[in-house]
């Protein structure tokens, strides 16, 4: 499905603005012993950041590894469904 984010409000604050960082969140998974970046976080010069994740959320709890791309704008959710920094989850600086 395609959505023009022009029209969406959580999207306008990001609008035109300079990207100051973009991290990556790397899952572990032990079956088979692999990990795979899960999480993308770009931060913005307004010092607020969105969230791209690959899961899915069933009935308030998230199926890893998802053929889905969500995307979170409040740190809040991200702790939430565990899929940020501080989540156990290793970190990398692109």
């Amino acid at each position: 499905t395609k959505v023009h984010v022009g029209v969406i409000d959580s999207w306008e604050v990001f609008i035109g603005l300079q990207i100051t960082a973009v991290n990556s969140f790397w899952r572990k998974i032990k079956v088979p012993l692999i990990q795979y970046p899960e999480t993308v976080s770009i931060s913005f010069c307004n010092q607020k950041s969105i969230w791209i994740s690959a899961l899915e959320i069933q009935n308030g709890k998230t199926e890893i590894m998802s053929d889905n791309l969500i995307v979170f704008f409040d740190a809040e959710r991200v702790k939430k469904y565990d899929i940020g920094p501080g989540n156990n989850l290793q970190y990398s600086s692109i």
